[in-house]
Formats: structure tokens, sequence, C-alpha cells
């Protein structure tokens, strides 16, 4: 936490002067998370010196800041160099301790997500009022930051909604943004018969996914968007994985249009997506499956501290046209002739959410 309130306060002393906008908004809650509540104008000269100089070298004069600052300085470094050393394991970390121990967990694939996700937010260093981040990952990156997410998170609930919808009768479903193709491979290991499509926009991508599943007479990968995408059968189940942010407003109008003449009859969309600011949702969510138990509450609380700065990077990073807000897309899906048949927390931390969705007047 102390690392993300570092940016926040960063942000905040580089960016004086803001217009009040849907980024700006975004950037407010962030902050709030963190209990940044000063103004640039309102920080201490030193701590303001303090905050620049730990973020943009990595080091900072302790003897300028209280106790309470110190620690959160120290947390920084600590961050700062866990994913140096992520990067590189001949890094020799100057106050990272018990550095085997955290060698051995990225070995194996531990802190995957994490570290990257650490990694990630810090670009937010770069964003200016006006102006999106030039983001420096290619979407590879992205992707195998969802495959570890995947493995780590947010299979297991994936593979319940799967058994409790479908059996272990036959399905066709398609995959739009389907990546690496994690999603096809659980459900073709969860079925055989199942009969899979997964759209990927990016080349390498797909041409990795293709490569993967080469050998599968039941799964049919091909590199082109959603949009480009002619078929005359009908799909089960449509997944829509963390593509969400990709599209604009009005693309992802065309998106909905698009699945509907695509869905059977009685076809689902199942999307996974996290959304930033629904905490009541959240906590009606855990107390109806029974699951809100203290340990629950205090992954839920941190996880959505977290989640406020993800959504600022959503917004900001080029790579992305904007964050994802719940109550937009949920009457976006109404609009468009969709109704909301079931939530369910996709990872433990309810960090992101499984939203299942059907057709209504077919």
């Amino acid at each position: 936490m102390s690392y993300l309130k570092v940016l926040a306060l960063y942000l905040e002393i580089k960016n004086p002067n803001k217009n009040q906008n849907q980024t700006t908004e975004l950037f407010n809650e962030f902050k709030a998370a963190f209990g940044v509540r000063k103004l640039a104008n309102e920080i201490n000269p030193n701590l303001a010196q303090a905050v620049i100089n730990l973020v943009e070298n990595n080091q900072v004069d302790v003897n300028t800041l209280s106790t309470d600052n110190r620690l959160i300085a120290k947390h920084f470094i600590l961050v700062r160099e866990l994913v140096s050393l992520y990067r590189n394991a001949q890094f020799k970390p100057n106050k990272l301790k018990q550095v085997a121990r955290w060698k051995s967990m990225i070995a194996r694939d531990q802190l995957d997500y994490e570290i990257r996700l650490a990694e990630t937010l810090f670009e937010l260093r770069h964003w200016r009022a006006g102006h999106k981040i030039k983001s420096p990952f290619s979407e590879s990156y992205y992707s195998e930051s969802g495959r570890n997410a995947f493995k780590n998170f947010t299979k297991p609930k994936f593979m319940q909604i799967l058994s409790e919808t479908f059996a272990q009768q036959p399905i066709h479903v398609l995959d739009v943004g389907c990546g690496y193709g994690n999603y096809i491979d659980a459900v073709t290991k969860w079925n055989p018969n199942a009969k899979m499509m997964g759209l990927e926009i990016q080349s390498d991508l797909a041409e990795t996914a293709q490569a993967r599943f080469a050998s599968s007479e039941n799964v049919d990968l091909q590199n082109t968007s959603i949009f480009d995408f002619e078929t005359d059968e009908k799909f089960d189940l449509v997944l829509f994985n963390y593509v969400l942010f990709y599209f604009s407003n009005e693309q992802k109008q065309a998106l909905l249009e698009k699945i509907k003449t695509l869905l059977a009859p009685n076809g689902k969309l199942l999307i996974c997506q996290y959304y930033a600011g629904i905490e009541p949702l959240k906590v009606e969510l855990a107390k109806a499956q029974n699951d809100y138990s203290l340990t629950r509450q205090i992954e839920m609380f941190y996880g959505n501290k977290v989640l406020y700065a993800n959504a600022f990077w959503n917004q900001t990073a080029d790579t992305f046209s904007e964050a994802e807000n719940w109550e937009r897309f949920e009457t976006m899906l109404n609009s468009n002739g969709f109704q909301i048949s079931n939530i369910t927390n996709a990872d433990r931390f309810y960090y992101s959410l499984f939203v299942e969705a059907i057709r209504i007047n077919v």
C-alpha cells in the first residue's frame, strides 16, 4: 500500500493543474483510496522533494522524513528492489532481506502477477494531465500476466461455473481475445467434446495459441477481430476475459450487437473483469455466499484499494481505450438486450467478477 501511496503523491506533485474530467475523477479516487488528500500546493516542500527523489532515483534522505514516512519510503524501495530481482536474478538488493526466499518464490511463479502489477503501475509516474501514457509493455506482456492470474486465481471459479451451467454436455464456445488460450485449454480438458473458437487480434499471440492447439480437432483459432469475424455458427457460451477496457463505449455497443447475432437461443455471455468503486456490491455478494469472514474482509479491503490504481492505469495507458465502469456497463448490457443472470467473485479477493448475461426477448 505504501508503494501506491508514494505514486499517488508523486502524481499530485507533478500535476498541480488538472481539468475535471473522467480521468481526473479516477485519479482523485485513486488518491483518496491511499489517503492522499492534499493538493500539490499544500504538500510540504521537503516531503515533495523526498517523494520526487524516491520515485525518480529510488533513494531518499530519511532525515527529512517523519517516522511514518520513513517506513513508507522503505516499503517503496523494497518493492522496487523486488521488481528488479524478478527481472534479473543477479541483482544485488540493498534493502531487501531473505533474498534466497524471494528468489525461490519468483522461480515458482508464486508472485508473478503481483510483481508484474507493481512493475506496471510504476509506469503511472509518467502520467501528465491531458495526455495518455505511452506503455512500454507489449500485448504479450499482459497476456503473460493474465496466464498466471488465471492459473493462480480465477481458474477454480471458472471451472465451477462451467460444471454448474453445462455439466458435461457438448458445448460450442467462442473466446474473444483468447490470448494464449488459457480458457480454451481449461474447457477442452474439462470436456474433450467441447468445440472451441478463439479470436486473437495480436498476430504473435495468435500464432503461439495456434501452435499450442495444432493437434486439437475441436479447436479453431483465428487471428482476427471480433468485428471482422464471420460465421453461420451459433455459440452456447461467449467469453470476454479482461478485454472490455480495450474498447470504447461506442465499440462496446457494437460488440454487444455482434455477440447477439452469435449466441445460440439459450446461449450465455460470461465476462471476467474488474471494476473499481463497487465495494457495496462485493460485500453483498460475499455475504450472500456466506463468505464474509474477517480474513475475507481484509483481503477485499486491500484488493479494492489496488483496484483504484489499476483502473487509473487502464484509463491513462495508451494500450487501453478506457477504464471499465460498472454502472455504465450494466446499463449498456440492459439497453442492448442483455440481462445479468448471475454474478460471482472470480478470485478469493473479490478483485475480479464473473458476470453471466443472457439475451432477453429472444
